[in-house]
């Protein structure tokens, strides 16, 4: 797909930041070159939903030790028919979320995290993955997706018919690193 319009955040200032109560959908859309604390591309806060259909997030950054090049999800997220490429964060290259993240029919490739998760760091919070490709990604753990369980709240993941592939990690687990108790 090729989306329809593209925004960009030149490389200064996050693009969306999506606030609770609000329920959004955006859809064939290029949002690249965002810049901010944590979400360099979309910021979805607690409370509030968003739905990515048909979007490519391109070229962003989560600035300092903070996470989700692409997207921080603290609220609740769906990605369906997604490009999540080139970003850059603390943790979470691509994907940072603390909330429900739901990623079908989607690829999350060529991320860089300098902690965890290259592609996906998804902490304490549901994780579906399905029909997807998480590939060339680099962290220093878990260089395609990490999965964190702690606390009261324990994360649960569940990936079906997903593509793990050429993923790198500078200390453990290229593909797919789990921490915590299951």
């Amino acid at each position: 797909h090729v989306p329809m319009l593209q925004i960009e955040g030149n490389g200064t200032s996050r693009v969306f930041q999506i606030n609770s109560p609000a329920t959004v959908t955006l859809s064939g859309l290029g949002i690249r070159k965002g810049y901010g604390a944590g979400g360099g591309g979309v910021l979805v806060a607690p409370g509030a939903r968003l739905n990515l259909i048909e979007c490519d997030l391109t070229d962003c950054t989560a600035s300092g030790k903070n996470a989700g090049g692409a997207v921080l999800n603290q609220g609740s997220l769906l990605i369906d028919l997604c490009l999540i490429a080139r970003n850059k964060a603390y943790d979470g290259g691509g994907i940072a979320s603390t909330g429900n993240l739901q990623i079908t029919r989607s690829l999350i490739q060529g991320n860089v995290a300098a902690n965890d998760g290259g592609g996906i760091h998804s902490g304490a919070a549901p994780f579906t993955m399905e029909s997807s490709t998480v590939s060339d990604n680099k962290a220093g753990a878990g260089g395609g997706i990490v999965v964190v369980a702690s606390g009261k709240t324990q994360g649960l993941a569940t990936l079906t018919a997903a593509t793990v592939v050429g993923n790198r990690a500078y200390a453990q687990s290229g593909g797919l690193y789990v921490e915590g108790s299951a």
